[in-house]
């Protein structure tokens, strides 16, 4: 990547107001020559935090973090040295110069600013087709049913593709750009007889941005009965599905004071949550929450709350998901939606954003869900159920963040079986997925410790909550 000109970086820091970027994440006050604030990256009820808007730079007198204009940016945006440089010369428009490099990191370097200029033009062209004219007269009936205003739509640059097949590449070309920067941006389609022709037609077009607002690739719903109902970009140089969130930007800075991220399915969601005023909301656009994404989400909170359904898929996902925030150092939430609603059908039904933070201060968190999940998917009145149910979470538990974590959740198993921690322990521990109602089938280990005429440890914490007398062999 080619290095940014000193002297753009000069010209950067000049033009950036200081105060105004700390000041979309704490209130700051004047305080002689400094500004004094409650520090953004600790929690405090005492302002300890103190910015210099001249020579641009702060210090927290409480847990000593300090630093200049940019660190501040990296920190809290979740950005490196040069792209901090980027963030804030497109917020306050300063025209970066590059230092010199080669012929084809250079070439590429204007490659990828052409497609970000076409994706930006094709943002515009979709938003204009929507609010004006005839043509998206239909879209905005569908939106207006929805019960998504204007504003909510316009905030979020949800826009119109129309029904003609070569609408924006016309628009496009007669813009100086060619069928092959159209197809690098995954805007058009190879035609079987030559040529392109749009990929998106006659769809409510959502712009998928990343986290400077800069859009990416689209996602698009057809207004109709047409397959496929969803249809997003391609793969490109500049969009990749994997690391996607709709919504990002805009949820940033809610997301930083609130300390907490809500994960939904669907753009719908996104606009009638921060249209009720739950802003710090983005949606992974279908259940699979990838690495990628949760890496991007780390950077604004460690608190996640998922808003996902409860059928097959989005139990999978959630399963994996947990395995994924364990490695991640992530605290995931399970918000629990009524039966047959989604995030927007509940908050638009007249619940609001307090009837939805309302579930959310009643979530659990993403272990307990599946803890819960495998207690109520088997016949705990049965053995073999039982039996069953203790592999299911022994897998679940293996995900617990801590071991106090662990043992709240044994707790809650205990409870629910009507057992003592000590025998639901070791029936996670000891491999009681292997214990049937027959020796053939009990492992050793299980038979042995079973009470005397049960006819095996599941059998008998069907009927007792009382720990086996006998203690299992250590494991030497």
């Amino acid at each position: 990547m080619p290095r940014i000109a000193r002297q753009s970086i000069d010209q950067v820091r000049a033009a950036a107001d200081f105060v105004e970027i700390v000041g979309h994440y704490t209130q700051l006050k004047k305080s002689g020559a400094n500004f004094m604030g409650c520090c953004p990256f600790h929690e405090e009820k005492t302002p300890s935090f103190s910015v210099n808007p001249v020579e641009k730079v702060y210090y927290c007198f409480g847990c000593g973090e300090g630093g200049n204009l940019f660190t501040f940016v990296q920190r809290k945006e979740g950005l490196d040295f040069a792209q901090a440089v980027e963030y804030l010369a497109d917020k306050y428009g300063v025209t970066l110069e590059y230092e010199e490099t080669s012929a084809r990191g250079e070439a590429e370097r204007r490659r990828r600013e052409r497609l970000r200029d076409l994706l930006e033009r094709a943002t515009v062209y979709y938003e204009r087709r929507l609010w004006e004219g005839k043509g998206g007269a239909a879209a905005r009936a569908y939106l207006d049913a929805r019960g998504l205003g204007a504003d909510v739509c316009r905030r979020f640059r949800v826009g119109y593709a129309p029904a003609g097949w070569q609408k924006l590449r016309d628009a496009a070309v007669g813009q100086g750009f060619s069928a092959q920067e159209l197809l690098d941006a995954g805007l058009v389609v190879p035609g079987r007889r030559g040529g392109v022709y749009d990929r998106f037609r006659d769809r409510i077009v959502f712009p998928l941005a990343d986290d400077r607002g800069r859009t990416l690739g689209f996602g698009a719903r057809t207004l109709g009965d047409e397959k496929p109902k969803y249809l997003n970009s391609p793969e490109t140089a500049l969009y990749h599905k994997s690391e996607a969130l709709f919504g990002l930007h805009e949820a940033k800075t809610a997301a930083s004071r609130d300390d907490r991220v809500y994960v939904v399915e669907g753009y719908t969601d996104v606009l009638a949550l921060a249209q009720a005023g739950v802003e710090n909301v983005v949606a992974s656009m279908g259940t699979a929450l990838t690495e990628q994404q949760l890496k991007r989400l780390a950077r604004l909170s460690r608190e996640l709350f998922l808003c996902f359904d409860a059928d097959a898929a989005g139990v999978g996902a959630m399963s994996r998901a947990l395995t994924l925030a364990r490695r991640l150092g992530l605290s995931l939430h399970v918000v629990r939606m009524p039966e047959g609603l989604d995030p927007a059908d509940y908050v638009l039904s007249g619940a609001g954003a307090e009837g939805f933070r309302e579930l959310a201060a009643h979530s659990e968190t993403l272990l307990r869900f599946h803890v819960r999940l495998a207690l109520e998917a088997n016949d705990l009145t049965r053995p073999d159920g039982r039996a069953q149910a203790f592999a299911q979470l022994k897998g679940v538990l293996a995900e617990a963040a801590t071991p106090i974590e662990r043992d709240e959740e044994l707790r809650t198993i205990a409870d629910k079986l009507h057992l003592s921690e000590e025998s639901v322990r070791y029936l996670v521990s000891a491999g009681a997925a292997a214990c049937t109602s027959s020796r053939s089938a009990c492992s050793p280990a299980v038979w042995r410790c079973r009470p005397k005429g049960a006819r095996c440890l599941a059998a008998w914490t069907r009927r007792s909550s009382r720990p086996p007398r006998r203690r299992p062999p250590s494991a030497g």
